[in-house]
């Protein structure tokens, strides 16, 4: 699914109807760049991070159960014609970089943990904004890198870049 819809972190969502047609295509599922707020010592949150987080959870998950509940009439189901340029192309470097992680987890999950290494490096490196590579890749290596200072150093190497993409819904 991930590979299918483009989707390089998570929470990530893809809204589809029954048709089969995509109406949002993949965005982050009401999550926001407040986590950055976050002291990574303690994990406490700032008040005022934590309320603009759950603004954005609703506000998203409003949206949903709009869309849920009136199908092509709410505001919140695109237009066919406003849903693929919203969409990341996906590049043969992505599909390079899908195949090397694909390949990498194989060998991992067959005990080969020195030969995935290389390739599990060369999928972050084709599809750099792909967070799911990154962690996962982490996670195999020692799971308390996913969220540890590797993660953070990324993270924080992301600058002024955001790190989740904003929703395009109302929030508050």
């Amino acid at each position: 699914m991930a590979n299918l819809y483009g989707m390089v972190n998570v929470p990530n969502a893809v809204w589809i109807n029954e048709e089969g047609r995509i109406v949002r295509p993949p965005e982050p599922a009401g999550a926001s760049d407040g986590f950055r707020a976050m002291d990574q010592k303690t994990f406490a949150m700032p008040e005022e991070a934590v309320a603009k987080s759950r603004e954005v959870k609703r506000a998203y998950l409003d949206g949903l159960r709009d869309w849920v509940a009136r199908g092509e009439a709410s505001p919140w189901a695109l237009p066919k014609a406003d849903v693929l340029p919203r969409m990341k192309p996906v590049t043969a470097d992505h599909e390079l970089a899908a195949a090397n992680f694909a390949l990498a987890r194989h060998l991992h999950t067959q005990g080969n943990r020195a030969e995935a290494a290389p390739y599990f490096a060369e999928a972050i490196r084709l599809h750099p904004e792909n967070w799911s590579y990154k962690r996962q890749a982490w996670a195999l290596e020692d799971p308390p890198k996913a969220g540890g200072p590797e993660f953070w150093a990324a993270v924080e190497a992301l600058g002024a870049e955001r790190y989740y993409p904003p929703i395009h819904m109302p929030v508050g």
